[in-house]
């Protein structure tokens, strides 16, 4: 078994999802920084959100991705499962059952409080594009 086209689109289109909702993250943290006197929280807040709904919809697909090596390992006999095939699959499906964790305002607050930070945060669409689209 492999990722067919239509999963490679999807993990691609995730991919490209989360990115540019990082690219969006990283342009209200910024202005949010660059702000004098009252700092609007808002338009961070909105790029988290978007950020996270990214996130989840990537989680989603990740876990039937999971759910397909699962089937396709279940309908195999216990001689293939125990097979070096077999190990290679279940290590795959292994490195597909990953959380993406959301991020929280509080993860971007600094220890002085300001500015907002993004450094140790690293953007989920670089988990997924390290993802192998068929057993090693």
């Amino acid at each position: 078994m492999k990722l067919n086209k239509a999963q490679l689109k999807e993990l691609t289109e995730r991919s490209n999802s989360i990115s540019s909702a990082w690219q969006d993250l990283e342009e209200a943290v910024e202005k949010y920084n660059e702000a004098t006197g009252e700092k609007d929280k808002k338009p961070v807040e909105d790029a988290i959100s978007i950020y996270n709904d990214a996130l989840d919809s990537a989680q989603g697909f990740c876990e039937t991705i999971v759910g397909d090596i699962e089937e396709f390992m279940e309908e195999k006999s216990e001689k293939w499962q125990e097979s070096d095939k077999g190990e290679a699959h279940a290590n795959w499906k292994d490195s597909w059952d990953i959380t993406l964790d959301p991020i929280t305002w509080d993860m971007l607050i600094t220890q002085d409080g300001d500015p907002l930070d993004l450094s140790s945060i690293e953007p989920a669409n670089e988990t997924l594009d390290a993802l192998a689209t068929e057993p090693e």
